[in-house]
């Protein structure tokens, strides 16, 4: 959150579009007659655009209430980026490290991470493409077995696949209300 906004006096224009705290229009007005307005209902004015035609939009709200929901609004997606969970997997693994990775998924997916599965394949492995196929269709019946709600998407990329697994909230949720 580093933007800077220009509130009350800082903004420098003499002629605004205006914004009131309920999002409605009021329109084009002279920048002093706009501030008298805000100081009235105890308000401040921001400054939301400013194009290079010169026409600055600003909205007439709360300041403090502004920066505070605008720091909410950007931890909130801080932490949506941080639930994505990497694993990367090789088509000629050994049984016991292929176990290892699928039991790491099925941990990130209980605990409500997104598990994203990077499949490399390097020299000759890219020309056995049904190995290939083989091998995904291996890891989605074992990702159904235990979460037979888990939605799945495959992104096919030049030397590599790319699985997304993620549990499907609302029939998670139906079943936590069953019990």
């Amino acid at each position: 959150m580093k933007k800077k906004y220009k509130i009350n006096n800082e903004i420098k224009a003499k002629k605004i579009y205006l914004i009131d705290e309920f999002n409605k229009p009021i329109g084009l007005l002279n920048f002093k007659k706009a501030l008298y307005i805000a100081k009235k209902k105890n308000l401040d004015l921001i400054e939301i655009s400013n194009n290079l035609k010169g026409s600055i939009i600003v909205k007439m709200i709360n300041y403090k209430k502004f920066i505070y929901k605008k720091k909410k609004k950007y931890e909130k997606n801080k932490k949506k980026n941080l639930s994505l969970k990497k694993i990367s997997l090789k088509l000629n693994i050994a049984i016991h490290d292929y176990k290892f990775k699928i039991n790491n998924i099925f941990i990130f997916l209980k605990k409500g991470h997104k598990v994203k599965i990077i499949l490399n394949f390097k020299g000759r492995e890219k020309k056995y493409i049904n190995e290939n196929l083989i091998f995904i269709n291996k890891l989605k019946k074992d990702i159904k077995k235990i979460f037979p709600n888990t939605k799945i998407f495959i992104k096919n990329k030049k030397n590599n696949f790319e699985i997304f697994c993620s549990l499907n909230k609302k029939i998670s949720n139906e079943k936590k209300n069953k019990k």
